[in-house]
């Protein structure tokens, strides 16, 4: 995220991807792909 807290159009849609994500894949998963943490 900016400094200014602003968020561009393509943070929020990752934000709104990575929510979506979250919801549909059950929580074991979260920790079983550690490379998708390293994207941030």
């Amino acid at each position: 995220m900016s400094k200014r807290g602003i968020m561009s159009k393509r943070e929020m849609k990752d934000i709104m991807d990575d929510l979506k994500e979250t919801k549909e894949k059950p929580p074991k998963d979260e920790k079983e792909s550690p490379k998708e943490e390293n994207k941030k």
